[in-house]
């Protein structure tokens, strides 16, 4: 039995090739308009569920580059207020050397003395540099000054010792100490007096001409090491911060990369498409008026 083709099958057919080539153009110009290949999951599943997993990944690296800038400015501010204090140190260690000159008079080493006592006071001021708000060398008590302002002030230290960690990067990847305790080297110690106490008892045998300043030159040698030995701790912080902002920077090209190639339209393409695809849906219209004519004809003869 040979099946007949009737004007309704035809009719059906050219609806459905009129709404697919409608679709297709209605897909292109979004994808113009957006720029994007996605605009519902729908679209394409697998795309979106790895674009949901890129934007999450870019959210984590951006908290993970935001850890890295707050750690980075921590650590570049108490190095700052380091090479400060050496400067400051290094100006005493001439003093208490001018002063040990056992021609210098009453009231020359009084004013020598008086410049060293000076100096503690500066230093003390410095060792109260802010960072956002935060004294930087107070430990974990951030809104607590280090030391107490004013000549006489006690020397005691009244932040803690307790470290500021950041997050630098993903699971697996260590955080990181951005502090630095620089009460180690200002304060005594089981290991000898600290460099506020060797400048003070420096000023007080410089005042009083004591033979003395053999000694407290040695001692401020030893702080100066150590203190040293903590400017190269801070300048290893920096180190690893400024590793940690280039791995975390590739991380976010590679997956910003990745996410552009799944969500982004290749505009030249898709202007392509919708050419060809308008051109589509025209013929398409174009020859179901000539299918509905034809039909009409047929009609009106019969």
């Amino acid at each position: 039995m040979t099946e007949r083709i009737t004007p309704e099958m035809q009719a059906s057919v050219m609806l459905a090739n009129i709404n697919t080539d409608l679709a297709a153009v209605d897909k292109s110009q979004n994808e113009l308009s957006t720029g994007l290949q996605i605009t519902q999951p729908s679209d394409n599943p697998y795309a979106t569920a790895l674009s949901m997993q890129l934007s999450g990944q870019l959210a984590a690296m951006q908290s993970y580059s935001d850890n890295i800038s707050d750690g980075t400015a921590w650590a570049n501010t108490a190095s700052t207020a380091l090479q400060s204090i050496q400067q400051m140190v290094q100006s005493a260690r001439t003093l208490v050397v001018e002063g040990a000159n056992c021609t210098l008079d009453a009231n020359d080493r009084a004013s020598v003395a008086g410049q060293i006592s000076d100096i503690v006071e500066e230093i003390k001021d410095t060792a109260n540099t802010q960072y956002d708000g935060m004294y930087v060398f107070s430990g974990t008590a951030t809104s607590t000054a280090p030391y107490q302002a004013g000549a006489g002030a006690s020397d005691a230290f009244q932040g803690n010792t307790d470290p500021i960690y950041r997050t630098i990067g993903p699971a697996g990847t260590p955080t990181l100490q951005v502090n630095a305790d620089l009460s180690s080297v200002l304060n005594d110690s089981a290991s000898g007096p600290g460099m506020l106490s060797t400048l003070e008892q420096a000023a007080t045998d410089v005042a009083s001409g004591s033979s003395n300043l053999g000694t407290d030159l040695d001692n401020l040698d030893t702080n100066l090491g150590a203190f040293e030995s903590l400017q190269g701790t801070v300048g290893a912080i920096q180190d690893r911060l400024s590793m940690a902002a280039t791995r975390i920077n590739s991380f976010q090209l590679t997956d910003q990369t990745e996410l552009a190639n799944t969500e982004d339209v290749d505009m030249a393409q898709a202007s392509i498409n919708y050419s060809t695809e308008q051109a589509a849906y025209t013929a398409a219209l174009q020859t179901g008026a000539q299918i509905v004519q034809t039909s009409l004809v047929n009609f009106v003869s019969h």
